[in-house]
């Protein structure tokens, strides 16, 4: 009967082995799975960044172009009224509004660069967060792994212990039988 006992004992210990040893391979497939869906969700943020500087840039072009059609306007507006563009009020008007033009233009710039930079921040932020996943289930993969290891461990010396315990004569139990 003891033998049957430590048989189920160190069974139930290869049972929990292999169901440690499982969880740890299902926690590292997880970790897999979820940092190759974080480094997707970089190189779309990658790929947003790469939109919105050219989105800055294509901004700025119109600014330039609807800021030369306004120069025209004006310069056409006076010459309509009989105003040279040589004239101060008039070349300071012009020069307002170029400047004017090429603040907006840089303007535009900076903000597609300034998305581009949190988007970009936002991708580095998601492969880090990929690598630490990755590093959690290796980790609990070893962890699993030594964990199986140790339940192994643990059942075979209990069940030495307890098959020891009821299968060995003690010393009482010998003096006794020799005396019969």
């Amino acid at each position: 009967m003891s033998q049957i006992a430590a048989a189920l004992m160190i069974g139930g210990g290869i049972l929990s082995t292999n169901s440690q040893i499982s969880a740890g391979n299902a926690a590292s497939r997880n970790a897999t799975s979820v940092a190759g869906q974080l480094e997707q969700n970089a190189k779309l943020a990658d790929l947003s960044a790469a939109n919105q500087v050219a989105t800055g840039q294509r901004g700025a072009q119109e600014a330039l172009r609807q800021n030369k059609m306004l120069q025209s306007k004006q310069i056409a507006i006076a010459a309509a009224s009989g105003a040279s563009t040589s004239e101060k009020n008039i070349a300071d008007l012009i020069s307002t509004t170029a400047g004017q033009g090429e603040y907006e233009a840089l303007n535009s710039l900076f903000e597609g660069n300034t998305r581009a930079d949190a988007l970009r921040n936002e991708a580095i932020g998601l492969r880090n967060k990929a690598k630490v996943t990755l590093f959690e289930g290796k980790q609990a993969r070893k962890a699993a792994q030594i964990g199986a290891i140790s339940s192994l461990l643990g059942s075979g010396a209990q069940a030495g212990s307890f098959y020891s315990k009821y299968n060995s004569k003690s010393p009482t139990d010998l003096t006794a039988n020799s005396e019969l």
